[in-house]
């Protein structure tokens, strides 16, 4: 197989930055943006939990085919990762060689 090939046919998978997002995606963040730092003590506060409730409920809910309860809106995958894991209910077993 040459290069060339290999080039055209290649698809990264992972990686948020090399992966780009749709127009609409951008001007939607713009906007929040804006309402950031327009008010940002207003954003935080209340703006901003309004907007991710109704992401959750209007739109992620019908993208992934679930009940709306049954999502969860985390800052990135590390939070997501912890939140999982703390909620598992692990046994640990602990052993001390002498």
């Amino acid at each position: 197989m040459c290069l060339a090939h290999l080039l055209h046919t290649y698809n990264v998978l992972a990686g948020d930055k090399l992966r780009q997002a749709p127009t609409y995606v951008h001007k939607k963040l713009q906007e929040y943006q804006l309402k950031d730092e327009y008010n940002p003590d207003r954003w935080f506060r209340l703006d901003a939990q309004v907007a991710m409730e109704k992401l959750r409920q209007k739109v992620l809910s019908k993208y992934v085919n679930c009940d709306p309860d049954d999502l969860v809106i985390l800052d990135n995958v590390s939070t997501a990762i912890n939140s999982i894991l703390k909620s598992l209910k692990l046994c640990y077993i602990i052993m001390l060689h002498t």
